[in-house]
């Protein structure tokens, strides 16, 4: 039996959709997606994601949180054409180092806590821990 899947493109990196729905529009067969639930859905997948970041994963993770490339340096302490440089990168891995990446990742679910009401300090010890450790999986494991 064949998979059935789309591949959706819209953010900047494939997303996989599997047992799509389509719906008819001016005749055509199209893909029926809630734009806003892919979105929120890829965001949590990305900062999970084992493995590194790549320049339009971090584009998207700023836009998401609808911040400037300022805006972003400032909340992981790097400067405005570092974020350039990384999102410039397109699909490939950025090349930030660990413990940037992991605060990153650790900023992004901070926002969705905020989101959903949740203290920050409650994270504070597993951000401590994740950035003694040189493997990003397990940071984020700790820090998430």
């Amino acid at each position: 039996m064949a998979r059935n899947f789309e591949i959706y493109e819209a953010l900047g990196f494939p997303i996989i959709i599997e047992n799509p729905r389509y719906i008819e529009f001016a005749g055509n067969k199209v893909l029926d997606v809630n734009p806003e639930k892919i979105m929120k859905a890829a965001f949590k997948a990305v900062i999970h994601k084992p493995a590194r970041l790549s320049g339009s994963e971090v584009k998207f993770l700023r836009g998401y949180m609808q911040m400037s490339q300022e805006e972003f340096a400032k909340l992981i302490g790097v400067e405005r054409s570092i974020i350039s440089k990384w999102q410039d990168r397109k699909h490939e891995f950025t090349g930030m180092d660990v413990p940037t990446e992991v605060l990153l990742r650790v900023q992004c679910q901070l926002f969705i806590n905020k989101k959903a009401g949740v203290k920050k300090e409650f994270f504070d010890e597993m951000l401590t821990k994740s950035l003694l450790t040189k493997d990003v999986g397990e940071a984020i494991r700790l820090a998430c």
